[in-house]
């Protein structure tokens, strides 16, 4: 199977992505230096896109690493 953007999808695509970048570096300019990256991986798992570290939940409902 193919999926293809026409060239109207293709300019939100773009749009979209050019806001997301602009909206995430005022997010991050509020943010000390040092804890910019921290927050982005936090995100990453928050949303389940971080794939190198696996998050399970104990019966005691605490959040552990693997």
């Amino acid at each position: 199977m193919a999926l293809y953007l026409t060239e109207l999808g293709s300019e939100l695509v773009d749009a979209a992505t050019e806001r997301t970048a602009a909206l995430q570096a005022k997010v991050l300019a509020t943010l000390p230096s040092e804890y910019r990256d921290l927050f982005m991986k936090m995100l990453l798992l928050m949303v389940g896109l971080e794939v190198q570290t696996r998050i399970k939940i104990d019966p005691n409902n605490r959040a552990d690493s693997e």
